[in-house]
């Protein structure tokens, strides 16, 4: 599964202020050693990658952090009761779930911070997905007998070459964890996805559903040209909201073609990437807003 695309077509999809996208380029940059050690380090724990599965019907209940996930825990954990439905957990998203008595099937990680180790409570009942990007201190969290977890990657041009074997390779389409989620869902076989906690906008002063110790802080107000309404957001939120509306233009042209699959996508809740679901699901049917 690839969706073919260039840094300047994505950029003309991005909400985000010029001055942040460049700020986020320069990062890439800069960042691009170290990030190329972490994967080094993670190939050679030898982890398994998960192999491709066949489209069946099962549904990828898949579950942001946004403030909106709080209004669905209970529809969420209803669902996660049918047999062919499964919880997809992005972050701490995971632990918190669970608090609420939710079966968490999948969990996600993929930021290269080193806090980003104390996310998620490894459980044997739980299948992780850990990005090679990740640092080495996450990835030690996971490698303890009993813990299920497999190794993923993220497509970047400064490591693309240590992933030509890859059988997990997620396009650079996605740079978020929670889109990211839509690709790893895909691998799994799943094409009926659930989405909850995507609002991808502050929700007043409110970033996420749950506290947060690192934010991304720099807000602003941006216009949607989808919907003409306003939304608060940060560089990652705005930016994810971009690779969304890419994703389902690029999506939609390519299952219209034939070259992918049909995929059946309902995003609960408001805020940014609902309201561009609302607006992309008058044109395209497989999408769908569920407030």
């Amino acid at each position: 599964m690839a969706v073919p695309m260039t840094m300047a077509e994505l950029a003309g999809t991005l909400y985000e202020p010029q001055e942040l996208e460049d700020k986020f380029a320069a990062a890439i940059a800069r960042d691009a050693p170290m990030i190329r050690g972490y994967v080094e380090s993670a190939l050679r724990r030898r982890w398994p990658e998960f192999p491709r599965k066949a489209a069946h019907g099962g549904t990828l209940l898949v579950c942001g952090a946004a403030p909106s996930l709080l209004d669905h825990i209970p529809a969420i954990k209803w669902s996660s009761r049918k047999k062919d439905h499964f919880v997809w957990a992005v972050n701490k998203t995971a632990d918190q779930l669970v608090a609420a008595g939710v079966r968490v099937d999948f969990a996600c990680l993929l930021d290269p911070k080193d806090w980003v180790a104390g996310y998620i409570t490894p459980t044997e009942k739980t299948v992780h997905f850990i990005a090679s990007q990740c640092h080495p201190k996450t990835l030690d969290r996971f490698d303890h007998h009993g813990v299920t977890r497999f190794l993923y990657h993220h497509d970047m041009a400064s490591v693309h070459d240590l992933m030509a074997d890859s059988v997990c390779l997620v396009p650079p389409i996605a740079s978020t964890v929670g889109m990211e989620s839509f690709f790893l869902g895909h691998h799994l076989g799943f094409r009926k996805f659930r989405a909850f906690g995507f609002d991808s906008c502050y929700r007043g002063d409110v970033l996420h559903a749950h506290p947060k110790d690192h934010e991304v802080r720099n807000r602003f107000t941006i216009k949607s040209p989808e919907t003409g309404k306003e939304y608060a957001c940060n560089s990652h939120m705005a930016r994810q909201a971009g690779e969304f509306k890419h994703f389902l233009e690029q999506w939609d042209a390519m299952a219209s073609s034939g070259v992918a699959d049909p995929l059946d996508i309902a995003i609960y809740g408001d805020g940014l990437i609902p309201d561009i679901a609302e607006f992309y699901s008058k044109t395209m049917k497989w999408v769908r807003h569920v407030r």
